[in-house]
């Protein structure tokens, strides 16, 4: 599961990653989204979230119930110019894991993902190419527990 463009998110949907299979399209609502710039068309004000499964025998892993799979978590600016508020992704992690489970994150940036899932009890590996983001990730996971909903 992960954020995505729209453009992205159509290409999945017909031709998911061998052993994967796309199951639906979710939506991260962004109340604090970024203006057009341009002026010319409307800005977006959200990110597609797709939500794909291993292809493996038995029922799917939801723990959300009949939960809707929308979200609405305002992105905190920080350094980084993709940054994902930690509320979102915890929420994905509670919905899509249990704790001990193994996350990877192959961008991961300031390690917001990484954050997450030591906040929840998960393992996580991550990613990423930039070593200046390498080190901010590092600060981040050398803190101590985080309150719900920090950066």
């Amino acid at each position: 599961m992960f954020t995505i463009d729209h453009i992205h998110n159509a290409h999945l949907t017909l031709n998911p990653p061998d052993g994967w299979r796309y199951v639906r399209a979710g939506v991260w609502v962004k109340p604090s989204y970024m203006p057009q710039m341009s002026g010319d068309r409307p800005a977006i004000g959200h990110e597609p979230v797709a939500v794909l499964h291993r292809e493996v025998s038995g029922r799917m892993r939801w723990n959300g119930g009949g939960k809707r799979a929308v979200w609405t978590d305002r992105v905190v600016h920080g350094e980084h110019p993709t940054e994902k508020p930690i509320s979102l992704y915890r929420s994905f992690m509670e919905l899509f894991t249990d704790p001990g489970d193994l996350i990877l994150d192959p961008f991961m940036g300031t390690g917001t993902t990484l954050r997450a899932a030591k906040d929840l009890g998960r393992r996580a590996i991550g990613i990423e190419l930039d070593e200046k983001w390498c080190s901010v990730a590092a600060e981040r996971m050398a803190q101590g527990a985080l309150r719900q909903g920090a950066a």
